[in-house]
């Protein structure tokens, strides 16, 4: 399990600010702790990270990401704290703590139930990906009433043979949460599983051959109201 601490914190502009996250597991050689920031009303997107390493520990930096930021890890405590140095107003936002990268490929789109958008907007998060590959949303953003259904299509492109594709949602300021994932392994049939506690409202489903999965919401309720990433991994 993962904790952040604080849960949220306030700091003035030109202060030095201090943000930990722990892991409840021994961190093995290579294991690492990543740090994604996302902006109020947009998508998280990796920036930072501290892994393991014989010696102690070492720092990897997204590309453009400042000085000003700065991780270091205490494996023996499982502790990764991320330090920001003449902290400026551009870094309100969230920041969010992951036990090594959950995915490679990250694609965004709001579902707004009986709502209207103000913003329509289509984020694409990659993380070490080769060019060939890539994830896409057909739509930038869906409205629709309660108790209808709504099918949430994602295509995908990658030279791997053996293929996973996640879904999760995330609400207003708080972290992306997984829901449902399907398979395939490149023979057989395509398998899948789902979160605990998510409904059999919510089904998955994947077309190795069209390279495209569906997340099918039924009997949509206002609280169905997010934004849901499709993952390549």
């Amino acid at each position: 399990n993962i904790t952040q601490l604080p849960g949220s914190l306030t700091a003035k502009e030109g202060e030095e600010t201090t943000l930990n996250c722990s892991n409840s597991s021994p961190l093995a050689t290579g294991d690492s702790l990543q740090w994604y920031y996302q902006p109020f009303n947009g998508a998280p997107s990796y920036f930072i990270q501290s892994y393991k390493t014989l010696s102690g520990s070492e720092e990897k930096k997204a590309e453009g990401v400042e000085d000003r930021f700065s991780v270091s890890l205490d494996a023996s405590n499982k502790v990764s704290t991320l330090t920001i140095r003449e902290v400026q107003m551009a870094d309100s936002g969230l920041y969010h703590c992951a036990l090594k990268p959950t995915q490679f490929l990250l694609s965004s789109l709001d579902l707004v139930v009986n709502l209207k958008k103000l913003k329509k907007y289509l984020t694409i998060l990659v993380i070490g990906l080769t060019l060939e590959d890539s994830v896409s949303h057909m739509s930038k953003s869906v409205v629709e009433e309660e108790s209808q259904a709504v099918t949430i299509t994602c295509s995908y492109n990658t030279s791997y043979s053996n293929l996973y594709l996640q879904w999760y949602r995330q609400f207003k300021q708080e972290a992306p949460i997984y829901l449902l994932q399907k398979y395939f392994l490149g023979i057989g049939t395509v398998q899948g599983d789902k979160a605990e506690g998510i409904d059999d409202r919510f089904e998955g489903f994947l077309d190795p051959k069209t390279k495209v999965t569906n997340l099918t919401i039924k009997d949509l309720k206002l609280s169905d109201t997010a934004m849901y990433y499709c993952a390549l991994s």
